[in-house]
């Protein structure tokens, strides 16, 4: 992705009047050119184990909140419990965070899956885990660049 610089116009049109001012229209269309062919490249990585465990998570956490699950919904709510923990472990291994980061996600997975037993329902469970996960994705982003 390539954004324009908008910061820099306000200098480079400055610097043109001051050219045109002392009759140098060559160079004022110069400057004013630079500016416009000047680009600033943005790297954006999307993490995709990280990406796919928020989505189990979220068929879980839907499931979790669910009063009366059926044995299909708590097998649906295994499942998603373990492709997040799958996804998670795929991330770590593919350097998206450190393993501080990671073993505390686990810890809350294995916590909300407690609460989960035995067709317990409620809500908020997931709050902590999310908030890690963007914080996983956000300091993705920091390190690029």
């Amino acid at each position: 992705m390539s954004n324009i610089p908008l910061g820099t116009y306000p200098d480079a049109i400055k610097r043109a009047v001051k050219l045109i001012d002392e009759k140098k229209s060559d160079d004022a269309k110069r400057v004013l050119q630079a500016a416009l062919n000047t680009q600033v490249v943005i790297d954006t990585v999307i993490p995709l184990p990280v990406v796919n465990a928020q989505e189990f998570l979220k068929t879980a956490e839907d499931l979790a909140q669910k009063k009366d699950r059926t044995k299909n919904d708590n097998e649906r709510l295994k499942a998603a419990f373990d492709r997040a923990k799958d996804q998670l472990q795929f991330a770590q291994a593919l350097g998206y965070g450190t393993k501080k980061d990671f073993d505390k996600m686990y810890q809350q997975l294995a916590e909300i899956r407690d609460k989960a037993a035995d067709n317990q329902s409620g809500t908020g469970w997931f709050a902590k885990i999310k908030a890690s996960i963007a914080d996983l994705l956000k300091s993705s982003q920091s390190k690029k660049g």
